[in-house]
This record gives C-alpha cells, sequence and structure tokens, in this order.
C-alpha cells in the first residue's frame, strides 16, 4: 500500500472523527434542557386548597325614619334569597402562574342562579383569598336545595375546572329569625368534588332589640302581614303574652305602647297583661310604667353610655367628685355599681385616681364644658342612673349619650353649696324627668351581702336591727341569730353601718338558707390549677395587677377565696386579699375587683369526681388555668379546665 494512501484514509478518518465531535457538541448545545424545579411548577395545572363556604344572613336596609312609631322601623323583614350572600374561601396552589382570571358559576339543582362572576384579582399563587357572591345579584330567588359553586381557571370548560363546591340552602335559612335565638355560627355542611377537607359556617347577623320594660334580653322582630304588626323572637321561638303572638306599636298621649290590636284599643299594662286603652289612661303613673322604648342592641351586644360636661361644676378650686355611677334597668332594677372597674376613660382623673371603690377627681379647670370624661358599658339598657358625688359643688352637668344618641341633658350644675357630704343624685332616663336628690350615700361603699345597721331612719324604729344588703338600695332583716348564720356564719363580725337608711326599700324579711351548692358561704377556700403536676394554688396576685393566676406552692392570704351560691350551680368567688369579687374578663385573665354581684361574676361551678370545672358568666366558656392565669375562653374540658377546690 502506497504512503499517498496511508495518508489519505489517515485524514478521511480524521475528518469523520472531527464531524462526530461536531455533531455531539450541536447536540448538546440544542438538546432540551432538563426541566428546573421552577418550569416544573409553571406546568403544573392550577389547583386549589381549604376550600369552604359561609353564608352571611343580612336583614333588609330600613329608611323608615323613627318618629312615626310603626314596626316598619324596626322589623328586619322576611328574609329572601336576596338577604344571603355566600362567601367562599380557598387557597390558590403553586400552579398559578399562568392563571389570568378565575370564573365562579353558581347553580342550585343544576340550574344557574347568578351570572357569571369573574375576577383578575385573586390569581397569586400559595395564597389564601375570599370573595363574597351578593343575594342582591341572584337571578333566581328559587336557593333552597343543593347548591354549587364552580371554580375555574381562565375559560369555562372541563380541562380548566379547579373544583366543584356543594352547600344546602335549607327553608330555616330563608325564615327571619324563627331558628335563631342570637348572632352565632352554625355549621353547614360542605362538600367538595375533590373529597378535599373543607370547612363553613353560617352566620348570622340579624339586627337584635330590647322592647322596653317588657323584654330586657335581646329579642328579634318578624314583621306579620301588611298592617305593621310583628312577632317576638325569643330564644327561638315567638313569644306570647296572654295568647297574642302577634304585636303592634301606638303613639298616644306623647308615650308609645305595646298593643296587641292594629287599632290600638288593648295596650299592655306593666302590672302584666293588656287592658283596655281607656283603663290604662286613667293613670299618669301606670302610663309612664308601661310606656315602651325599643332600642337596637350594637354588634357586641352592649349599650355604651358616654358622659360629656354639659354645664362644669361650681366649684372654684376643683371639677367633678365622683364616688360611683349605679345603672338600673327600665323596672328600675339594679344592674351594676362602676367605681375603678369597668370604665373606659377619655380624660382620666387628675386629682384622685380610680381606685378603692372611687371613680375619681378632676383638678379645676381640666374638665370644661364639652369635655368627654368617660364611656361605661352595660348588657342592659339603663332606665335610671344614679351617681354619688362628693359635695353638690362638685356635680356637673351631664350630656349622657346612649350608642351615640343623646338620651341627657342637664340644665345646669348643681350648684355652689358645700353640704351635704355624698349626695347622690338620681336620672331617670326612662321618664325623661329632671335629674334629683335621691339620698345621702355610704363611704366607704358597703359590699353587696353585708351585714347592716342604721344609724338613722331604721326602717323597723330599732336602732340594734341587722338587715343584709341585697342591693345598693334594699335591705332584708334579719329575724334572728339563725337565719343570719345560714347566710354568713360571721355575720356579726363585720357589720358596716349605714349613715342614713331614708331611700332605702326594705324589703321580705330573710329565711333560713337551705343548704345549696357544694361550698359552704363565709368559709375560706384554696383552688388548685390542673395545668402543673402537682397542681399550683391559685392567687389573687396583687403584683400583677390583680390577676387570677395558678403558680404558687403554699396558700396564704392571696390565695383563699369564698363562694357565695346564687343558685343553679352558680357562684360568686369572692377574694379574701380584695374581699372583692371576681369577674369573667372574656378572653382576658379573671380579676377580682367588683363590689357588685352581676353576670360577669356568676360562676357555673360542676364537679367531677374530686375536681371541679369552673364556667365563666360572659362567654360561657371553661376557665382555663393558663400560663398567664385564669381565662375563661375554652370550648372543651381537660386537664387544665379541672380544678382541686378543698377548704384553707
Amino acid at each position: 500500500m502506497s504512503t499517498t494512501l496511508l495518508l489519505g484514509g489517515g485524514a478521511l478518518m480524521l475528518f469523520v472523527f472531527l464531524i462526530i465531535i461536531f455533531a455531539v457538541v450541536i447536540y448538546f448545545l440544542t438538546r432540551p434542557e432538563k426541566e428546573s424545579e421552577k418550569e416544573k411548577e409553571t406546568d403544573e395545572s392550577p389547583t386549589i386548597s381549604g376550600a369552604g363556604v359561609e353564608l352571611v344572613l343580612n336583614p333588609d336596609e330600613e329608611t323608615d325614619e323613627v318618629e312615626k312609631y310603626m314596626i316598619k322601623e324596626y322589623a328586619i323583614g322576611e328574609t329572601t334569597a336576596k338577604n344571603i350572600d355566600v362567601k367562599l374561601k380557598w387557597k390558590n396552589g403553586p400552579g398559578f402562574t399562568s392563571v389570568e382570571k378565575l370564573i365562579f358559576v353558581q347553580k342550585v339543582n343544576e340550574t344557574t342562579v347568578r351570572a357569571d362572576v369573574i375576577t383578575t384579582d385573586n390569581v397569586s399563587p400559595n395564597t389564601e383569598y375570599e370573595i363574597v357572591l351578593l343575594g342582591k345579584n341572584l337571578t333566581s330567588d328559587n336557593i333552597v336545595g343543593e347548591n354549587t359553586i364552580e371554580m375555574y381557571w381562565n375559560t369555562k370548560g372541563s380541562s380548566n375546572l379547579l373544583e366543584t363546591i356543594k352547600f344546602d340552602i335549607k327553608d330555616e335559612h330563608l325564615d327571619s329569625t324563627l331558628d335563631i335565638s342570637q348572632a352565632q355560627n352554625i355549621t353547614v355542611a360542605t362538600r367538595l368534588a375533590s373529597g378535599t377537607t373543607s370547612t363553613g359556617s353560617v352566620i348570622t347577623t340579624y339586627t337584635k332589640y330590647h322592647i322596653l320594660p317588657f323584654f330586657q334580653e335581646p329579642v328579634y322582630i318578624r314583621k306579620v302581614g301588611n298592617d305593621d304588626g310583628f312577632n317576638i323572637i325569643k330564644g327561638g321561638v315567638k313569644e306570647t303574652i296572654d295568647g297574642v303572638e302577634v304585636f303592634y306599636i301606638k303613639k298616644a298621649l306623647g308615650r308609645t305602647f305595646l298593643s296587641k290590636d292594629a287599632a290600638g284599643n288593648s295596650l299592655m299594662n306593666v302590672q302584666g297583661g293588656f287592658v283596655n286603652n281607656d283603663e290604662l289612661f286613667k293613670s299618669d303613673e301606670q302610663m309612664d310604667m308601661s310606656n315602651i322604648s325599643v332600642k337596637e342592641l350594637s354588634p357586641d351586644e352592649d349599650f355604651k353610655y358616654e358622659f360629656t360636661v354639659q354645664h362644669a361644676d361650681n366649684h372654684t378650686s376643683h371639677d367633678a367628685h365622683i364616688h360611683f355611677v349605679e345603672l338600673y334597668d327600665y323596672n328600675y332594677n339594679f344592674i351594676k355599681r362602676v367605681t375603678n372597674y369597668d370604665i373606659e376613660f377619655h380624660k382620666p382623673p387628675d386629682h384622685a385616681g380610680n381606685a378603692n371603690d372611687y371613680l375619681g377627681a378632676w383638678k379645676q379647670g381640666s374638665a370644661p364644658k364639652n369635655t368627654k370624661l368617660f364611656t361605661i358599658k352595660s348588657t342592659k339598657a339603663a332606665g335610671r342612673l344614679h351617681i354619688m358625688y362628693g359635695r353638690p359643688c362638685y356635680v356637673p352637668g351631664w350630656s349622657i349619650k346612649e350608642n351615640g344618641e343623646n338620651i341627657w341633658e342637664d340644665k345646669e350644675n348643681g350648684g355652689p353649696d358645700l353640704e351635704p357630704k355624698h349626695l347622690i343624685y338620681s336620672y331617670d332616663i326612662k321618664k325623661e324627668t329632671p335629674r334629683e336628690f335621691f339620698k345621702i350615700g355610704n363611704a366607704p361603699l358597703i359590699p353587696i351581702g353585708s351585714t347592716v345597721k342604721c344609724k338613722k331612719n331604721d326602717p323597723r324604729n330599732n336602732d340594734g336591727s341587722a338587715y343584709r344588703l341585697i342591693n345598693p338600695n334594699q335591705i332584708n332583716w334579719y329575724p334572728n341569730p339563725t337565719i343570719a348564720t345560714s347566710w354568713n356564719p360571721k355575720y356579726n363580725e363585720d357589720v358596716k353601718m349605714i349613715e342614713d337608711c331614708e331611700g332605702y326599700t326594705r324589703g321580705p324579711n330573710m329565711e333560713n338558707k337551705l343548704p345549696t351548692g357544694y361550698f359552704e358561704e363565709g368559709v375560706d377556700y384554696t383552688i388548685k390549677g390542673g395545668r402543673m403536676d402537682p397542681g399550683k394554688y391559685c392567687s389573687n396576685d396583687n403584683t400583677k395587677d390583680g390577676d387570677m393566676i395558678c403558680d404558687r406552692d403554699v396558700a396564704s392570704g392571696w390565695e383563699k377565696f369564698q363562694f357565695i351560691y346564687q343558685g343553679d350551680n352558680k357562684y360568686a368567688i369572692k377574694s379574701m386579699r380584695t374581699d372583692k369579687h371576681c369577674k369573667d374578663n372574656r378572653a382576658n385573665v379573671i380579676k377580682c375587683d367588683t363590689d357588685h354581684i352581676a353576670g360577669h361574676e356568676k360562676f357555673l361551678i360542676e364537679k367531677h369526681g374530686d375536681k371541679y370545672s369552673i364556667k365563666g358568666g360572659w362567654g360561657d366558656k371553661y376557665c382555663s388555668d393558663q400560663s398567664v392565669g385564669l381565662v375563661c375562653d375554652t370550648g372543651h374540658l381537660q386537664g387544665w379546665e379541672k380544678f382541686t377546690i378543698t377548704k384553707a
């Protein structure tokens, strides 16, 4: 073989080799790369999770003027499909980078009931959203039955269907309030076509009212017929009075009455039952007491009373000096006394602070005209206020608002007099009569349940008589020591003296208290929490702003409490450190700083073996031994909600 041939063959092989190398390089440079995690994410189909539905039931808007005193101003009206909004919640998955819009289609029994809802604002990946499909935009009122909401991305089509959400709307959802006693959450079964977990609830937001003085507790009003008649719904059922279940509101002689007929011939009498209007109109007093007031309950179920200085007090060196404000309902039953608790100051006292059963005092010039001093809340509407001042010259003229509406305007202040001391003025909101002197008060204040005697004007004309203070204005006589000790074994050891018993009501004589409940009244007990093992003693801790907390190894004075039976397994708990009652602070730690016993101070205590559960009087939740203290905010009953209570 010639050298020339060998060289030519080698060149050919080298050329082929170079071609292969070049092809390989081209292949690796142009071949599709392996998908990155981000590209994989982008190419995934969009998904959602955690879808759930809430039905929001809304009352109709009312436009009638209150002055007309027709039921239209109060009735929420019949609920229709237009009153029900559908609130949809969900979370977008990671594959939403190519989603430009979402489309929602609502159907009932396979029939579309609204125009498609399209949104471009809810398309970010890995984000939770909610959207409200308004009832007023429904194209059909026939929404009872199985409802479905189909969610699509970009276009409607089976390949773009994200989820089908199913839930039921029932007849009772369209009935204004018959099955609803208060604003509450009712579980709604939400079914997802994908089978993933879902949650949902019906949220009712009907307006509640007080019809005072006959209905102190919140009620709903449901319109009946076309002549302004209405049902009163309480506790989920229609109220009846004397067999009457349809009521009317009528105005006559400057007052407003509850009637059982559209003409107003038969009116509700405060003494009970309906009477002929001519009979009721014979007595101004009966008309005043039967005069009704319909009040809308605020969203947080409280009445808010704002106190603003209309006329500055008449003292030359100081402004208002106030010991307490007492609230009474529209039947003049005691609600509560406000001193250094349960009050919001807009202008804090700058002469004497609100402490030790004293509301507060202000320096000269710090509370001039138009100064809003404080706001007080109450779960009941106040028909009368009692305010105790240091002297007449410390009495300002008030402007008082209830839930933002003016209900009281004083014409003047209390004048320049320095005597008498500790006087109480009465403000009768119900009758709208001018402020008037009520009686001389006691300083320091006397706790409810105390044994008291009268220095002057004893109701029995016997200065040695021993009474039990039932409320700030009522005393009941102990006929003998046996009856007295059945209520308080130490009744005669700490007798409080009332300076003047004029103005106090003498109630029925005390009777022997039958042994009731788990605990002996007047006896000290300790409480151990269930969070730690072994349990720690609960203390009314002065170093933590009076919080009740279970963190003590040894029981001393701060760790001792007394239980005062209130009936139906409910007790008031009194701290031996402060000699004050403990109260459920809703989501906050229990504090023992009140003189009165009202709803928040009554705890339901039940026995479970050798331990006890305690439920708060505000939210009906179990009290729990938490690291921050005792908080009544728990729906379940477990170890932390069980306490050991023994005699100290």
